[in-house]
């Protein structure tokens, strides 16, 4: 049985906790990076976890049966920025980011071919569904809905979003939770959504999906270098 004992991949994964999106339209709704800078969309950013000691960034695996990897996990190396991801407007001309907002996509900005060794280009062509392309999929093993690369059929219709976690008087950092929302009719102005989280298995190599399971509290980061472009594809086969 093969083992991989620094990193542990954890799936990304959708919980059942509905949350109702604030506003987006104070200057105080604006979503930070850690050098509290305002995030911008089209601009590559890490997704770390505020609370370090539990795994680093976010990256790709395989899963299940998978001969590619489509399935977006974190990293078990809390030392790993993983995979910068880029986020894409549903608006022309919005520059920055704030919480509530709907994003058009998201998707891993730095992507090089060899994270997918013997795999096509991409699953699905598409110049709107690239190969790094975040989707959310239902009726998998995992059970529920997971976060996955383009290449499954049964997708959900919606948007990601981000909403910043409830402060914690105890700490000084800033933390935001990503969440997917249902597609929404036209005329609704509050829209249904889901927190993203991640789950490990009995056996703390994958993760699966727990409608009980808590959001993740992330932060973002600047990509500056892809010297930490490395370590990213796990298989969660043994």
């Amino acid at each position: 049985m093969k083992r991989t004992p620094i990193l542990f991949p954890l799936f990304f994964l959708l919980c059942a906790f509905t949350s109702y999106l604030p506003s987006a339209t104070a200057d105080d709704d604006h979503v930070y990076d850690t050098d509290g800078d305002k995030l911008q969309y089209g601009v590559n950013y890490f997704v770390l976890p505020v609370i370090r000691g539990n795994g680093g960034g976010i990256q790709v695996a395989k899963a299940g049966n998978e001969t590619c990897p489509l399935t977006v996990v974190q990293s078990g190396n809390e030392l790993s920025e993983g995979l910068p991801i880029k986020i894409a407007s549903r608006s022309a001309g919005v520059a920055f980011i704030t919480q509530g907002q709907l994003f058009k996509s998201i998707q891993f900005g730095v992507f090089p071919s060899t994270l997918r060794p013997g795999c096509p280009p991409s699953p699905i062509p598409s110049k709107w569904d690239p190969p790094s392309k975040w989707t959310i999929v239902e009726g998998l093993p995992e059970r529920g809905l997971a976060v996955k690369l383009v290449g499954y059929q049964n997708r959900v219709s919606g948007w990601f979003s981000i909403v910043k976690v409830a402060d914690d008087a105890s700490s000084s950092s800033v933390g935001y939770k990503l969440v997917f929302c249902l597609w929404p009719e036209e005329e609704v102005m509050i829209h249904l959504c889901k927190n993203v989280g991640i789950r490990t298995d009995g056996k703390g190599i994958s993760a699966w999906c727990c409608l009980r399971t808590l959001p993740i509290a992330v932060q973002f980061q600047k990509f500056r270098s892809a010297l930490a472009l490395n370590n990213h594809v796990l298989s969660a086969s043994e």
